[in-house]
């Protein structure tokens, strides 16, 4: 579990390889799922479109339209508690649901970008056949559903008629174009970085590089999810694995267990407990620790600097041991949260280097980057970017952006454009 164990250049390399194997067809953990999703077409101004963001905790919709100066406009903002997280729906509720929270949108416009955080099948149609579900998301009878089919039917049931074409696609895909437009910048690649609940990333790959599939124009290119939530090359450690075996799905999602949000807390409470066990704390934290029954993503903060509230973990640790028990148990969340960075750096520094090779290799790559992991945990942003940086140094220029919104945005790029 030691972050200093991990030779970040070989496993960068490790991680190439295997999104190497999953665009040749080998097999791989890394779907590399072609999109269908091209990015070299102008975006139509002043059309407003329906934009829905399907993620890992919150359901998102809202109006989206590029202004004439190519910035996008977000009204009529909603968000929900996602259908499936509270408990085990089936896909005809999950799919009415959707539609629910949608019906004023749709009723009076014709397109609907669909950002669905979940591997899919993508289809040339643009629609996606879903494969699996993961996040903790329980939706009987999921697998194998057509979202924009699904949504479509649900709107009909509805009595929503008038909405004729919806494009699907994933969140970190969605992010990707929605960099676009941060940048328009044609010489440029781009990647979507995704690490909030789960985590993903997406880039630009050249359709003779696709060799899983021989129905792809020679010349042209399309946007690729990497799916890199399920990579399962990444070394683990005891705590890894204990915490997997009680997840819902074990074995599947790996390194997503290792560093999003749905997790990371619960991975640090595993080390702490494990820390327990080997007597690295007086008996009375050890006590505190073992009691403990959840330690979410958001509740690390104290551990990494930030105020400590009264009830939390931190508070009862450093209650019942001190100040020394305190100490330890920080050390240990801060070297859990610095893996699961340089893991996350890991995966993004590998995009980047994809992205850059559709242009030369030089770059510049812009790689916009969204989610509360990310952006919101304490420290947890600087240490990413630094260690790409040092990964890509004199290799690759790149640059991180952010857009509001991303999603929403990236969906409404996606429906005006495909």
């Amino acid at each position: 579990m030691d972050s200093g164990a991990l030779d970040a250049e070989r496993e960068v390399e490790a991680f190439l390889s295997e999104m190497d194997r999953g665009l040749s067809g080998s097999p791989s953990s890394l779907r590399m799922i072609p999109t269908f999703i091209e990015v070299d077409r102008d975006v139509p101004r002043g059309k407003p479109v329906v934009a829905i963001d399907a993620g890992g905790t919150n359901l998102r919709a809202a109006v989206v339209e590029i202004g004439g100066d190519g910035r996008p406009t977000v009204t009529a903002f909603r968000r929900e508690q996602m259908p499936g997280t509270a408990g085990e729906i089936s896909s005809r509720d999950f799919f009415a649901t959707l539609a629910a929270c949608v019906r004023e949108l749709a009723s009076d416009l014709e397109s609907i970008g669909f950002s669905f955080s979940y591997p899919v099948e993508m289809l040339p149609s643009k629609d996606g056949r879903i494969i699996g579900l993961s996040k903790e998301l329980r939706v009987r009878g999921a697998a194998g559903q057509l979202v924009g089919a699904g949504l479509r039917a649900a709107l009909h049931d509805a009595g929503v008629h008038s909405p004729r074409n919806a494009v699907v696609l994933n969140d970190a895909v969605a992010v990707l174009l929605a960099g676009r437009t941060a940048t328009y910048d044609r010489e440029a690649s781009h990647v979507g970085f995704v690490l909030g609940t789960g985590t993903n990333c997406a880039y630009v790959e050249s359709n003779t590089r696709i060799r899983k599939r021989n129905d792809l124009k020679p010349r042209g290119a399309q946007v690729v999810n990497v799916e890199s939530g399920a990579y399962d090359k990444v070394p683990r450690g005891p705590a890894d694995l204990r915490y997997d075996r009680v997840s819902a799905e074990p074995g599947q999602y790996i390194f997503e267990k290792c560093i999003s949000g749905a997790y990371l807390g619960g991975l640090a409470l595993e080390v702490l407990r494990s820390a327990a066990e080997a007597g690295l704390f007086g008996d009375a934290t050890a006590g505190v620790i073992r009691a403990a029954g959840r330690l979410e993503t958001r509740d690390l903060d104290p551990f990494l600097g930030g105020e400590p509230a009264a009830g939390s973990l931190h508070h009862a640790i450093r209650a019942a041991g001190g100040g020394a028990d305190a100490a330890m148990a920080c050390d240990l969340v801060d070297g859990t949260v610095e893996r699961a960075a340089r893991l996350a750096a890991i995966s993004m520094a590998a995009a980047i280097r994809k992205a850059a090779v559709f242009h030369g290799g030089s770059g510049p790559v812009y790689v916009a980057v969204d989610g509360a992991t990310f952006h919101g945990l304490r420290t947890f942003r600087e240490r990413v970017t630094s260690c790409v940086d040092a990964l890509l140094r004199r290799r690759v220029r790149h640059e991180i952006v952010t857009v509001e919104h991303a999603a929403l945005v990236g969906a409404a790029v996606a429906a005006l454009t495909n």
